[in-house]
This record gives C-alpha cells, sequence and structure tokens, in this order.
C-alpha cells in the first residue's frame, strides 16, 4: 500500500479539523463573554473606562493651535456617566436580575463543572 491511496481521508480530516476548529472558536467566544459580562459587573471597569474618555479629551483638545473644542463635552459627558455607572455599583444600587440569582448562577456553575 502507497500513501496515495490514503489521500481520500486528507478531506475527511481537514473537514474533521474545521469542525473542531469551529467548536472550539465558539467555546473561546462564550469564554470571552462571559468574562467580559462579569468584567463589565464591576466598578474598576467603569472607572477605567472614564479615565480613558477623559484622556482622549486632554489628549485631543488641549493643543492650544486647535481651536475646535466642541467635541470635548460628548467625552466629558461619557466620562461622568461612567463614574456614575461605577458609584451605583460601589454602593450596591444594581440589584441582582431577579431574586435568588446569585444562588441560581452559583448551582448551574456547579451543574458545568460536575458535567
Amino acid at each position: 500500500m502507497t500513501p496515495i491511496q490514503y489521500r481520500p481521508h486528507r478531506e475527511k480530516l481537514q473537514y474533521l479539523r474545521g469542525i473542531l476548529a469551529a467548536i472550539d472558536w465558539q467555546e473561546q467566544m462564550r469564554v470571552r463573554a462571559i468574562r467580559e459580562a462579569i468584567r463589565m459587573a464591576t466598578a474598576e471597569f467603569w472607572e477605567r473606562r472614564a479615565t480613558d474618555f477623559e484622556w482622549v479629551m486632554q489628549e485631543r483638545f488641549t493643543d492650544p493651535l486647535d481651536a475646535c473644542t466642541e467635541g470635548m463635552e460628548p467625552n466629558r459627558a461619557t466620562a461622568l456617566s461612567c463614574r456614575r455607572h461605577a458609584h451605583l455599583l460601589r454602593t450596591g444600587f444594581f440589584a441582582e436580575p431577579w431574586w435568588g440569582f446569585d444562588e441560581d448562577f452559583a448551582d448551574i456553575l456547579a451543574e458545568r463543572q460536575v458535567a
């Protein structure tokens, strides 16, 4: 037998690799989506975002030769909104999506670890 006889299987292997790559990619996307959702639920995330908007405002609109300062206001308003969001998270104003959410979420995570 020569290796040439096995070449038709290469197409199947490529197809299988494609499927596995797609599954891995989807899993990576799910993990990233969950990670981002958790990150966005922290006050630190919103503080950093506010700092980023303020930095853009300083870098872009502090040039004395640039008389265009009309773009500052949206950045200032966005930074303020981010800081308010962080404050609400710190004070516990945002409640659970439904009563007992934390327990339900912990149960689901425990089920996934067992499986």
